[in-house]
């Protein structure tokens, strides 16, 4: 079954990294199908290549009403022997302006027998150029009864150049209800070279208040053969354990560049490199190193 899904898929692609002596040597292999099924192998003890992953979709009924998907997905140890199996079903409704998603997660015990384990609804009001989405997930708690354990709110504005998310997870606090625990800030600006993207990352402080933690700093540049050149600086807080409140308490930590080229056909290569900084030197990033090389061949998504 896993060799039918590779030899009829859609794309397929496999990662390489580099060994201790530096040569690139062959790992993952994921093949993805018309339908969106996806297969993943990689390296079993003896170094055969076996089944890490395995998901299918299909749609069981589609309709007016809405649409109702289930998505089976198998996971494998190490040696290729089956191991956790979850099915979710998702049934979508869009009313209006209003689109509500409602997922089920049945997730197998020791004994294969598939056990309700997680309750997702998704609803987004989109209205002018905000749309605005809150999440609710359960999970069954120690007497078994479904409880809610993470809430999120995203607000997203959107033109045709630029897009600001801010989305907020909330969990639950002993007897105060529900307090916000993360907090990311997302600005996306687009022009005809490409796109730039700055995300913040705020969790709590010692005082509890959620703080300015983290920041990224994504740029694309596009190239007119269709190849991408992606830089992504990660920025961490100079010093942990106080209060930060302004963009100068962070430092740049690291670099990532991810090179996109085109092979023939709608075939891909993705080059990653990343530099970072040494404890002895933390104000000045080193020397790139390779870290992966992955090549799609198919119909590889743009």
């Amino acid at each position: 079954m896993v060799s039918a899904a590779l030899a009829f898929s859609q794309a397929a692609s496999t990662n390489y990294q580099p060994d201790l002596n530096g040569r690139l040597v062959e790992g993952n292999r994921v093949a993805v199908g018309p339908k969106g099924d996806r297969t993943e192998l990689s390296d079993s003890m003896n170094g055969r290549k076996v089944p890490r992953e395995v998901t299918e979709t299909r749609i069981i009924s589609d309709g007016p009403s809405g649409r109702v998907t289930e998505t089976i997905t198998r996971k494998y140890d190490p040696t290729g022997q089956p191991g956790l199996v979850t099915r979710t079903v998702t049934e979508s409704q869009v009313t209006g302006n209003t689109t509500t998603l409602r997922s089920t997660v049945y997730v197998s015990d020791v004994n294969g027998r598939m056990q309700e384990g997680e309750r997702r609804i998704v609803e987004s009001v989109k209205l002018g150029s905000t749309t605005t989405t809150d999440v609710s997930i359960a999970r069954p708690g120690p007497t078994g009864t479904f409880e809610t354990v993470e809430k999120r709110k995203l607000t997203a504005v959107t033109d045709e150049k630029n897009i600001h998310e801010d989305e907020t997870v909330f969990r639950p606090v002993q007897n105060t209800g529900f307090a916000a625990a993360e907090r990311e800030v997302r600005d996306t600006k687009k022009d005809a070279s490409g796109a730039s993207t700055t995300k913040q990352s705020y969790t709590p402080g010692n005082t509890g208040r959620l703080e300015l933690m983290a920041q990224e700093v994504i740029k694309t540049q596009e190239k007119p053969d269709g190849s991408s050149v992606t830089e992504r600086n990660i920025y961490r807080r100079t010093t942990d354990g106080a209060a930060v409140s302004s963009d100068s308490g962070q430092r740049l930590r690291a670099q990532e560049i991810l090179v996109r080229s085109k092979t023939g056909g709608d075939g891909i290569v993705e080059t990653l490199s990343v530099r970072e900084t040494s404890p002895g030197d933390p104000s000045r990033l080193g020397v790139a190193r390779k870290v992966s090389e992955t090549v799609c061949t198919g119909k590889c998504g743009q």
